[in-house]
């Protein structure tokens, strides 16, 4: 019984990249069980994907989907410890303002960095996306502000993983003891 009252619960669940970092995205619980080993185990799908290993799969979500999780190139939901799953606190959107940074919905269903360049009526967003520079107006609903902490760290990475993403590159350069190139450049 305890299990179940999980289930549609939101959180900050974490994702690991294939970089090896680490980031806490908005989630919804759509599952729990116990494993093995007697820890309980969440299965989580995210809210605000960004990257496509993180969006959800529409025909899973309808109980539609003819591929197992391992298989189909969207989420079938994300499997943490529930002692790794963080409390969720409402987003305030108060604080989106001209010129600050937002995550926000993409043509391609994902939700990238973007900086807000208008405000229209309090509910339409003009936003600069930081990925592609492409400018849209988009609702209240494709717009996520970020607290303080996202806007300074790379939790909320907007980078697929396989792309070069120039603030994890020296990490990454140092982990393997490889000089930075003349290619690699700060943002």
């Amino acid at each position: 019984e305890e299990l179940s009252a999980l289930e549609g619960m939101k959180c900050k669940a974490p994702f690991k990249y294939e970089w090896g970092g680490v980031g806490y995205h908005s989630a919804i619980i759509l599952g729990s069980e116990l494993g093995e080993d007697d820890l309980v185990y969440v299965k989580a799908v995210f809210m605000h994907p960004t990257t496509k290993k993180m969006q959800p799969c529409p025909y899973f979500l309808e109980g539609n989907c003819k591929y197992p999780d391992e298989k189909c190139h969207y989420s079938h939901g994300y499997t943490v410890r529930l002692d790794e799953v963080q409390d969720f606190s409402d987003p305030d959107y108060s604080k989106i303002t001209e010129g600050c940074t937002v995550l926000a919905k993409y043509k391609d269903e994902l939700w990238y960095r973007g900086i807000v360049e208008d405000i229209i009526k309090g509910t339409e967003f003009s936003v600069k996306f930081q990925h592609c520079n492409d400018v849209l107006l988009l609702n209240l609903h494709a717009v996520y502000p970020l607290d303080e902490d996202d806007e300074d760290s790379s939790s909320e990475s907007s980078e697929d993983e396989d792309d070069d993403d120039s603030q994890f590159t020296p990490r990454c350069l140092e982990e393997h003891n490889v000089p930075p190139s003349k290619s690699s450049h700060s943002s």
